[in-house]
């Protein structure tokens, strides 16, 4: 059953009759091309109000200010099919059988405020509309998470591309009997190293000593690499280091025996974690040659040393010692790099959209989605999660956990087109209004849900059909 209302000073009132025109207004269905939805649009109407309560208030609220406020609304069975604003400017009265009011009404439903409204920006935050009504409190909105920390895999590798030969360093015979003859020789890079390495052993990469008695804990060595200490915030718990070193220590003269052996220390006290002996060869007796791959595992602030070392036995000769690197030899590091846990603030995008609705429509309009909806949504639970249900949207200084000069968290806002024109070209969807018993909602849907073979609007006992062609459709 029908029923006509004027609303004048926030005063509702049913008028007794229905005005002339009504019968006569136009509905015109559009399918928004880019949006897929179907709304319901009325044209504007000229109407005549005859009965006594309606002309009552029309000329008290036309005499008052003719930019009085009045608003014409329709019910069926207590849902409200349409509102309109009274136009004043074309204010008509007189008599026709009857005392009438003519006056023209322009729509002003929700659906008529949506529209006007979707460039404008929300802050999703506010619990108060755009018109005053206070807002609903959405714990998935501007909600803290926690993002659980990563493990990144960082490797640096250094690799001499060619073959390295250089004189490094003499061995003197006539030094203190103890350590006649006695040589050790550090690899090391010539660059400090912490994010890097060095791409080749080359000069100047290495040192020659002539160590004193004890000469294997020597405390000058340069430090082939110093691991960082662990810190609070993105800690390095330990490397996986590899290497080959492959080569020789060769000697001026070919009289003296070479004994010896390469070492691989870590830590300030040098301790050797790995050793091998160096060979010597009849046909190269003045030379020894080194063929080393392994690996070994470097924990908080240790330091790692390469070094070969030796002796000459029963020689009286000055000798410069030379240095062979062969191509191919490496020092690789990797480590997970381990970063912690850390918070970011976001809304989820359902309850995002329907703030949207109500905070511009002044609480009338809320979403329903089946493809953002999720079993626990604050509005409109649906039966199973989404496909987009756990989608949010945030900024970048939320993300970040700034805070602004005033200790406040960095707002949010949006408009409903902007959001859409966002979710559009990663998700395909689409919007349009539908009356779920009394109420109307704002579905936003894959595009697809929009041209299923379901009745989604429904005409009774419509005053005109009219019928045509398209030409398009002939084949």
């Amino acid at each position: 059953m029908f029923k006509y209302f004027l609303t004048y000073n926030g005063v509702k009132t049913e008028i007794e009759k229905e005005p002339t025109g009504w019968d006569d207004f136009a509905v015109s269905l559009k399918r928004n091309e880019k949006s897929h939805g179907i709304s319901a649009e009325f044209s504007e109407m000229s109407l005549r109000f005859w009965c006594y309560t309606s002309t009552a208030i029309l000329h008290a609220a036309y005499n008052a200010d003719i930019d009085s406020i009045v608003t014409f609304s329709v019910e069926n069975d207590n849902v409200e099919d349409y509102s309109g604003q009274v136009d004043f400017a074309e204010y008509k009265d007189g008599f026709d059988q009857y005392d009438y009011i003519e006056v023209k009404v322009s729509e002003i439903g929700v659906q008529a405020t949506f529209n006007n409204r979707i460039e404008q920006k929300v802050n999703i935050d506010s619990l108060i509309a755009f018109d005053g009504a206070v807002l609903p409190v959405y714990e998935n909105l501007n909600k803290l998470i926690t993002l659980p920390g990563k493990d990144m895999l960082f490797k640096s590798r250094s690799e001499n591309k060619e073959v390295y030969i250089g004189n490094i360093g003499k061995i003197y015979w006539d030094i203190v009997a103890a350590v006649n003859g006695m040589f050790r020789i550090d690899l090391s890079f010539a660059d400090s190293i912490y994010d890097e390495v060095n791409d080749y052993f080359g000069v100047g990469d290495s040192i020659f000593t002539n160590p004193q008695i004890g000469y294997q804990h020597y405390p000058d060595a340069p430090a082939i690499f110093i691991q960082a200490p662990i810190d609070a915030g993105n800690s390095i718990p330990e490397y996986y280091v590899k290497f080959k070193l492959k080569g020789s220590v060769k000697l001026d003269h070919r009289v003296p025996t070479i004994q010896g052996s390469v070492l691989l220390q870590k830590g300030d006290s040098k301790v050797t974690i790995w050793s091998c002996p160096v060979v010597q060869t009849a046909a190269n007796a003045n030379e020894i040659f080194f063929d080393i791959e392994d690996a070994v595992v470097l924990q908080s602030a240790d330091k790692l040393f390469f070094c070969i070392q030796g002796d000459t036995i029963d020689d009286i000769n000055d000798n410069n010692v030379t240095l062979n690197m062969n191509s191919g030899n490496y020092f690789e590091m990797s480590t997970l790099s381990k970063v912690p846990d850390t918070t970011a603030r976001l809304s989820l995008v359902h309850e995002t959209i329907s703030r949207i609705a109500e905070s511009i429509s002044n609480n009338q309009l809320k979403v329903k989605s089946d493809y953002y909806g999720r079993l626990d949504s604050e509005v409109n639970p649906v039966i199973t999660n989404g496909y987009g249900s756990l989608k949010a949207i945030s900024t970048g200084l939320r993300v970040r956990n700034a805070i602004m000069s005033d200790a406040t968290t960095p707002t949010l806002s949006i408009s409903f087109s902007d959001l859409i024109k966002g979710l559009t070209p990663v998700d395909n969807v689409g919007y349009g209004f539908e009356r779920i018993g009394e109420s109307l909602v704002l579905s936003v849907e894959k595009w697809d849900y929009f041209y299923k073979s379901a009745v989604i609007f429904e005409i009774n006992n419509p005053s005109k059909i009219t019928s045509s062609i398209n030409p398009t459709d002939i084949i």
